[in-house]
């Protein structure tokens, strides 16, 4: 009995270790990164608002804001967001994006 418990466990196991490896291996099909050119920040006090702005979005996993050169970095989901709905929330807060051509990536 013992015995058919390990090899039970051990069966569960593989078929979970491949189902997360799987599971993995689409969500990296669907990460990208885009560096997306911000106007009209004045200082570096602008950044924590784009951060906030973007972070905000579902499907968002990080966002880094840089005053020189004025831009932001985003890696997000391409299943849960898109490059226009970053724009868009940049948008609210005040300012316009675009993306940087050459910058739409697969991370």
């Amino acid at each position: 009995k013992t015995v058919r418990t390990i090899v039970a466990l051990t069966a569960l196991s593989l078929l979970m270790l491949t189902a997360a490896h799987t599971h993995a291996a689409e969500d990296a099909k669907t990460i990208q990164t885009v560096k997306l050119a911000v106007d009209g920040m004045c200082c570096a006090s602008c950044l924590p608002d784009i951060e906030k702005s973007l972070t905000s979005i579902t499907g968002v996993k990080s966002a880094k804001a840089t005053y020189e050169p004025p831009e932001a970095t985003v890696t997000f989901d391409s299943t849960k967001t898109t490059v226009k709905a970053l724009i868009k929330a940049i948008g609210k807060v005040g300012y316009v994006a675009k993306v940087k051509p050459q910058t739409a990536k697969k991370s």
